[in-house]
């Protein structure tokens, strides 16, 4: 309600409804895909337009359980977060989270993966929704690369100046990449003969 005067003539009042400030927009992570490492971890760059600082309270969910918030125990944070959600006092503590780089993927399985994100805001912890926007952004987990190993028995004997057959040399790569092997005598000679 607005009461003004014009002139100092008698007063008129004026009723104006303010909406309430609407949440900021979800806009994903870029348009490149997020790239980690499997077994390692990395934030998650969600990019948010509009919206002010101090309200609504903020409800984030996700997709995919590989995706973990590290905010616990923070003023920010209204309630317990689930596995896939979190709920946030203000739009301003939620820019500070992504800032902050405590919304991180855990890169557990290669490959591309996309992960859809809801944002919502609310008049309050468990209140009524004022809008909703979702985004999907793709993570890239490229595999680690891990050493060949050698399988079996590396022993082998026999008497002096005669020669020592070598079987059973077998080498295995967990991420199926080309090996090269180099065999190398310490003492003596090594001979490579074609098997007949």
């Amino acid at each position: 309600l607005v009461t003004a005067s014009v002139d100092g003539g008698p007063p008129s009042s004026l009723d104006i409804d303010v909406a309430p400030a609407a949440p900021p927009t979800l806009l994903g992570c870029g348009s490149a895909p997020v790239v980690v490492q499997e077994g390692a971890s990395t934030s998650i760059p969600l990019v948010f337009s509009g919206g002010v600082e101090d309200y609504p309270v903020m409800k984030l969910a996700w997709s995919s359980p590989s995706v973990v918030s590290i905010l616990n125990g923070t003023d920010s944070l209204l309630s317990v977060a689930t596995p896939t959600s979190l709920v946030l006092s203000s739009p301003a503590s939620l820019r500070r989270m992504v800032a902050s780089q405590l919304l991180v993927y855990k890169g557990a399985k290669r490959g591309t993966h996309a992960i859809r994100f809801e944002l919502t805001g609310l008049t309050e912890l468990n209140g009524t929704s004022l809008g909703m926007s979702e985004a999907t952004c793709s993570v890239r987990v490229s595999p680690t690369n891990a050493k060949p190993s050698f399988l079996g028995d590396m022993f082998w004997k026999g008497d002096e100046d005669a020669l020592i057959s070598v079987r059973g040399i077998v080498v295995t790569d967990a991420d199926a990449d080309d090996v090269s092997l180099d065999l190398v005598a310490s003492t003596g000679r090594l001979l490579l003969a074609a098997k007949p």
